[in-house]
């Protein structure tokens, strides 16, 4: 359990911070990139995860994004669970915020082309886009390389409710038998996606910059946040869905 109190992250816990060049993603027409300086606690117990439209732009003219992303890779680590995140999403345009795990060989090159997720898969708890009402989930199996991925997603969910500027709950129940999604306890999606992952996952909190939804509308100098107030992990679930 993190509740994200104090002024300073526990890098005990989420001690992969990822730090890349402003070009690291090409997003036609602009880049973006992630930095540390993008992920903190506010000192009112919220990590924030931000978005920043720096104003500057790429030799080529195209504008750049900072965002942000932190992982308990090599720190903390599960095989099946019960998961949580409680949060505020972003709501500006095509800000897409994320809270998702990642096991095994997924991001591996050599990951096993077998249509099994057994070996690895990526679990996307839940993923926000405000300016089009809609949550998604989705696994992906078989790793990124290659022209192998496999993939179930879930990506056109309605829930203008949850951008009311308030907290929402998100969760994912990982069994060997299947994977149950929630928002704000109630289930969304089951699904049991090649035969079930069987080996351990870190957590991974971030945003993301694209035109899934059209333009984006940051302007130089602002920004969006995603709130996070909580994250708990419990190591065999026994909630219920309604």
């Amino acid at each position: 359990e993190d509740n994200f109190n104090g002024t300073e992250l526990n890098t005990d816990v989420w001690g992969d911070i990822w730090d890349t060049s402003l070009t690291a993603e090409q997003r036609d027409p602009f880049f973006f990139g992630y930095k540390k300086e993008m992920a903190f606690l506010d000192g009112k117990g919220n990590l924030v995860n931000r978005v920043y439209a720096t104003g500057e732009f790429a030799e080529d003219g195209r504008p750049l994004y900072k965002s942000s992303a932190i992982t308990t890779k090599d720190c903390y680590e599960l095989t099946y669970g019960y998961y949580e995140i409680r949060m505020k999403p972003h709501l500006a345009n095509s800000i897409k915020g994320a809270f998702w795990l990642m096991a095994g060989d997924m991001g591996d090159h050599d990951a096993i082309n077998d249509n099994s997720s057994q070996n690895g898969c990526e679990v996307d708890v839940i993923e926000t886009m405000s300016n089009l009402n809609f949550s998604g989930h989705a696994l992906h199996w078989d790793g990124y390389y290659n022209g192998q991925t496999k993939s179930e997603v879930y990506g056109e969910i309605s829930t203008p409710e949850i951008f009311d500027g308030n907290y929402h709950t998100f969760a994912v129940s990982w069994t060997p038998e299947e994977f149950v999604f929630t928002i704000d306890g109630k289930a969304t999606i089951r699904s049991s996606a090649a035969g079930g992952c069987q080996v351990p996952a870190y957590m991974l909190i971030s945003s993301h910059v694209g035109t899934w939804g059209g333009d984006i509308t940051l302007k130089p100098g602002e920004y969006s946040d995603m709130l996070v107030d909580y994250v708990r992990v419990y190591q065999s679930p026994t909630n219920t869905y309604k």
